[in-house]
């Protein structure tokens, strides 16, 4: 189902949506089970046993509480270090709570690269069927996301990579979601104008308002359907729901 609300065009504005951008955890992908899990059974294998309900939610309060420390035009190595000191400190966080980890380095380590590989990861339902129907209708595809550079590696083990044109990242840019920088460098990469452009996600602040406040068309994945998506955007519960509702926008314009 889809919420009835057209995608508004500017006057003089092309009414066909070339670029399809999508955020990528909990929109294209979630995490197997949970962070807290998968830190539990790591830190396990380095002496330290907790509660994966507990280290879950010490993890989403160090993930909301410790800004990504991103800059624009760095270099490369700077990006690199500050991505996994980031992640190092946002781990930290989640077993400070607890008492002293003596392999804290060795857990990290391990686990860093871990979120490299296929087993904690899982697709949404209807991912690859989605993307290529959307390709199919002759449009170009891109990722806009908080995660670090970890993520083209996810695209290849999940069969995602060629899908995607355009991978736009906060560290890479320097800017960092809500920020309408990060969505006007996809843009600009995709040398498209906002109304050409409509970008996919889960956050209502993070992916849809802000996709909004640069011109961009929004969809909202709302798959517990929330009913809190803003009037001037679409909502879906489900990916494969995108490619006829853009379908019918377009006919209906």
């Amino acid at each position: 189902m889809f919420r009835p609300v057209q995608l508004g065009y500017p006057a003089g504005m092309p009414q066909h949506v070339t670029h399809v951008f999508f955020d990528f955890t909990n929109t294209l992908v979630r995490v197997r089970g949970s962070v807290g899990q998968i830190y539990a059974d790591v830190a396990a294998h380095h002496g330290l046993r907790v509660p994966a309900d507990e280290l879950d939610v010490h993890f989403n309060t160090a993930i909301a509480s410790i800004p990504q420390p991103v800059a624009p035009d760095l270099p490369p190595e700077t990006i690199a270090e500050r991505e996994r000191q980031w992640w190092r400190d946002v781990a930290w966080g989640a077993f400070e709570p607890f008492n002293d980890f003596p392999g804290f380095d060795a857990f990290f380590d391990e686990v860093f690269e871990l979120f490299r590989r296929v087993e904690p990861w899982e697709l949404l339902p209807g991912v690859h069927g989605t993307l290529e129907a959307l390709r199919s209708q002759g449009r170009t595809l891109g990722v806009i996301s908080d995660m670090d550079a970890r993520l083209h590696d996810v695209l290849d083990v999940l069969g995602l990579r060629d899908f995607f044109t355009i991978v736009c990242l906060s560290f890479r840019t320097g800017y960092a979601k809500p920020s309408r920088k990060l969505y006007e460098a996809a843009l600009h990469e995709a040398k498209a104008t906002p109304a050409q452009c409509v970008h996919v996600g889960d956050s209502v602040s993070k992916d849809v308002e802000a996709a909004l406040a640069v011109g961009m068309h929004a969809i909202h994945l709302d798959e517990k359907s929330t009913s809190n998506t803003p009037a001037r955007a679409h909502a879906v519960r489900a990916l494969d729901e995108i490619p006829p509702l853009l379908d019918r926008v377009e006919r209906l314009d």
